[in-house]
């Protein structure tokens, strides 16, 4: 007899599976199959026939090895660099101000802010962060950590060699984990290799064609980012910065539909603009998005895209 399953839950701390349709099937999982309700079955296909091992993508940075630390007497002053993201391959340009004053027994009092750039800092499109002041030790034997307690943003840098008018380290995200290392310079700018993919604008107009039903569909899509006071969302790496905007059709004259926010995590590229397109944007040059309410693939770029099939509520694949 066949069952047909609509959706179902899975405890991986317990190996528990519950299927939902018709009827509940209560399962546990095993390394060979799975017992659901008494009956056992038998795993055929060949997912677990070797060991399975989670490598996300890694890039090496241009940074080169790490001086040793000296004492950190000249640490103030403004720093501009690169962070570099392992995961994505690509450099993000910082800005920060650090800021020292002596502290009893010889150690020094400092705070620090600073900003990750989307493009360049005539493009105006940052984050900003501010950090937590603290008092170090001034030999800087161990690493300096700089974070925030009250989770306005979930950056964490670990300062592991400081001296000479720069500043290395480790960056990471509360949210993603390590993202990569950064170099910080006082005065002279850090100047990238040629070839280096660095961080671009977000605001962007682009083109947007997808295979309608009986004819191809061009939109004029608009993505503009600002700058909002907005509550604490601990789960959007972007914020304060907001996506919002519109699209409208190519074919005839026929009103703007607004576009109600969205976000993009950089760590990984994914990209959410509403409720309904997520998908990855490789580059200002283009973006590839899916609808998630009506299963239609889109592709969005400012060059003419080539025509992705449409594949909603009556159509054949």
């Amino acid at each position: 007899m066949k069952k047909v399953f609509s959706g179902g839950t899975y405890d991986f701390f317990a190996d528990s599976l519950k299927l939902y349709g018709s009827q509940v099937q209560s399962c546990h999982v095993t390394s060979s199959g799975m017992k659901c309700n008494g009956c056992d079955y038998t795993r055929v296909s060949g997912e677990t026939a070797a060991p399975r091992a989670f490598s996300p993508p890694s890039h090496s940075d241009v940074f080169g090895p790490e001086p040793p630390s000296g004492r950190l007497q000249s640490i103030e002053g403004q720093y501009s660099g690169f962070l570099h993201h392992e995961y994505l391959g690509r450099y993000q340009r910082v800005l920060f101000h650090i800021l020292s004053k002596p502290a009893a027994s010889g150690a020094l009092e400092i705070s620090a802010v600073g900003a990750l750039f989307f493009g360049s800092p005539e493009d105006a499109e940052s984050i900003p962060y501010a950090f937590e002041r603290q008092t170090v030790p001034a030999l800087g034997s161990a690493p300096l950590l700089l974070w925030r307690q009250d989770g306005a943003h979930d950056a964490i840098l670990q300062m592991t060699s400081v001296g000479d008018g720069e500043i290395r380290g480790t960056w990471y995200s509360a949210l993603f984990g390590r993202v990569g290392r950064f170099l910080l310079r006082r005065g002279q700018p850090l100047r990238l290799p040629e070839g280096a993919r660095v961080f671009e604008p977000l605001n962007a107009r682009y083109v947007w064609s997808t295979m309608g039903i009986r004819r191809p569909l061009d939109f004029d899509v608009f993505i503009p980012v600002i700058r909002k006071e907005s509550p604490i969302r601990g789960f959007d790496p972007l914020r304060p910065l907001f996506m919002d905007g519109y699209y409208t059709s190519r074919q005839g004259i026929v009103p703007r539909i607004f576009i109600p926010g969205g976000s993009f995590d950089f760590y990984t590229g994914r990209i959410s603009i509403g409720d309904v397109f997520v998908g990855e944007r490789d580059s200002r040059e283009r973006m590839t998005l899916t609808t998630v309410a009506q299963n239609i693939a889109t592709a969005l770029g400012p060059s003419r895209p080539e025509p992705v099939p449409y594949l909603g509520p009556g159509s054949s694949r």
